[in-house]
């Protein structure tokens, strides 16, 4: 090769390593401008669910119902749950209330809820929209994520007219019969009426009265049956039902 040939050759190996130089920058360049996009549109994806809404307004039609509007700014139509349950109860305590699921259509809905059953007291009224079953059939948008709670509203309900206090000793009073109390078990009448009160007995007509006797509770709306001769409970109905 001439000296010529070898100093064309020497120029033309600077040029690429230059060309190659650049290319690296401008790649990482632009690896650099993806990650900055990528990290914009994950940004404007995590604030997306917070500009959906959704809100109630309630009204109190008489002691038998109850009247939820509902408006939303939710794509399609969806379906929420509303919730009626009573003021100041935690997450262990026995449920109070009712629930019932709404449609919206084109951001709109109304639901009237029967409240005849639900005993006297005060309760928070709120409807919430859950995204895993929510959308229904409608096309999912995928940066709503977790559920969407509306506003609460504090709700003076007259109901079946029974205090919510009465309501909750009664049934939790059943509770403790159901998981504590079994065929077979021993017949302790004082610790029984150190719980829930006297009782009023009547005679057995389905069995020897002389062996078997019935106790009903007031307090718990119960009636234990008792087989005497054995000194243990033979079973036990809800309301004023012996054998």
């Amino acid at each position: 090769m001439t000296k010529m040939g070898n100093g064309q050759f020497i120029l033309a190996s600077l040029l690429a390593v230059l060309a190659l130089s650049g290319c690296g920058e401008d790649t990482q360049k632009s690896s650099n401008s993806e990650e900055e996009v990528g990290s914009v549109v994950q940004e404007a994806s995590a604030t997306v669910q917070e500009d959906y809404y959704l809100s109630v307004s309630v009204e109190l039609q008489d002691a038998q119902s109850l009247a939820i509007v509902l408006a939303s700014n939710l794509p399609g139509d969806v379906e929420v749950m509303i919730s009626v349950g009573l003021l100041g109860q935690g997450p262990d305590d026995l449920a109070v209330g009712t629930n019932q699921r709404a449609s919206l259509r084109k951001g709109h809905g109304k639901e009237v809820l029967h409240i005849s059953e639900i005993p006297q007291g005060d309760y928070e009224v709120y409807a919430t929209f859950y995204p895993r079953w929510g959308f229904g059939d409608n096309e999912k948008v995928a940066s709503i994520k977790d559920s969407i709670r509306s506003d609460i509203h504090v709700v003076a309900i007259t109901g079946s007219g029974e205090p919510a206090s009465q309501y909750l000793k009664r049934e939790e009073g059943r509770m403790w019969v159901i998981d504590n109390i079994f065929p077979g078990t021993l017949w302790e009448p004082e610790k029984i009426r150190s719980r829930f009160g006297d009782w009023v007995s009547f005679p057995a007509t389905k069995r020897n009265p002389e062996i078997i006797k019935n106790y009903y509770f007031p307090s718990i709306d119960m009636t234990i049956v008792v087989n005497q001769l054995k000194g243990e409970v033979a079973t036990w109905a809800k309301g004023r039902q012996g054998l």
